[in-house]
């Protein structure tokens, strides 16, 4: 027996609100979780008391596991990952193994969590990284667990001290045989997390290059890293693909366009940019962009790769200029 809303709640009720909360754990991998408990509106004083008496095991703060539940390695990453509290997924060799990457088991005693830094909570299951960078397309579930993306899981195994090089390459080559991963998230992957000083950072770009090719290979694909680092950079969204023209006739389709700044910034890939031919043609529709009093800045796969932080720099000088 115990209160529930002040109010006394018999054995009869309890036994009705259990079997709301075995049905809820059941897509949960046999846990209770807080979510649940706010959903019934049952006071934790009953909660607990519910567990001292067995009704229900305690693996955490507001956090439950059904007596009898099969104890399987999956609902213990679901409730590291619950433990690790908000913003937290499954990452490393733990996301690594419920992908079905070639060369990682369900490792019991390597359960690995990444949450947001500076989150005030215990994560109080298995290994625990933080992170100031978890991007929304960073994390995808997998069996109701969230889990990080191919992607971002091989980026965090290059800055691993417990995964070798070699495991991590034959991981991601198989990722991109087998069609789970696409160069290009790779690749945009490498330009949102590739920093100098972040660990892994050099080995993925390496493995990038080695697996997935040096450079872009469409246009369409270099502009979505565009748009990737000036989002990550905190800075306006550009107008795409303007038509641009001048008092004596058109100019033609630039990549990206500030209205108001009439800032131009051109997207080289490698495949439509390499030729003399291309930068020569290059030059000279600049020389007209500039000539109808637009500013025009360039920029290349290997700068948003190397050095993004002087194109975003160049960026938001022009818009305060202009917005000055």
């Amino acid at each position: 027996m115990g209160t529930r809303g002040g109010r006394f709640v018999t054995g009869r009720r309890w036994n009705g609100e259990m079997a709301e909360l075995e049905l809820k754990a059941e897509s949960e991998h046999g846990l209770v979780l807080p979510t649940h408990i706010r959903g019934l509106n049952l006071n934790l004083d009953t909660i607990e008391q519910r567990a001292r008496a067995g009704s229900l095991e305690r693996l955490g703060p507001r956090l439950y596991r059904i007596p009898g539940s099969p104890r399987t390695w999956r609902q213990q990453v679901r409730a590291a990952v619950e433990a690790a509290g908000p913003g937290a997924m499954a990452s490393h060799w733990t996301a690594a193994a419920l992908r079905g990457l070639p060369g990682f088991d369900e490792d019991w005693d390597r359960i690995e969590v990444t949450r947001p830094r500076a989150r005030k909570h215990p994560g109080l299951i298995g290994r625990v990284h933080e992170s100031r960078r978890i991007l929304p397309e960073h994390c995808r579930p997998v069996d109701g667990i969230a889990t990080s993306s191919i992607s971002r899981t091989l980026f965090d195994l290059c800055g691993s001290r417990d995964v070798h090089s070699f495991r991590t390459e034959r991981a991601m080559a198989n990722a991109l045989n087998a069609k789970m991963v696409r160069p290009a998230e790779l690749r945009m992957t490498l330009v949102q997390m590739a920093r100098r000083g972040r660990r892994g950072s050099a080995l993925f770009a390496a493995l990038v290059e080695a697996c997935a090719g040096g450079g872009p290979a469409t246009e369409s694909e270099m502009e979505q890293l565009v748009l990737a680092v000036l989002r990550n950079a905190g800075l306006p969204m550009p107008q795409t693909q303007v038509e641009l023209g001048a008092a004596d006739g058109w100019i033609g389709r630039v990549d990206f366009l500030y209205t108001e700044a009439r800032l131009v910034i051109e997207a080289d890939s490698e495949r439509h940019h390499a030729s003399w031919l291309d930068r020569d043609a290059d030059r000279r529709r600049d020389a007209a962009l500039v000539a109808a009093g637009f500013r025009v800045i360039r920029v290349s796969w290997r700068q948003l790769r190397t050095d993004p932080t002087t194109f975003t720099a160049a960026i938001r000088a022009v818009l305060a200029t202009a917005a000055g």
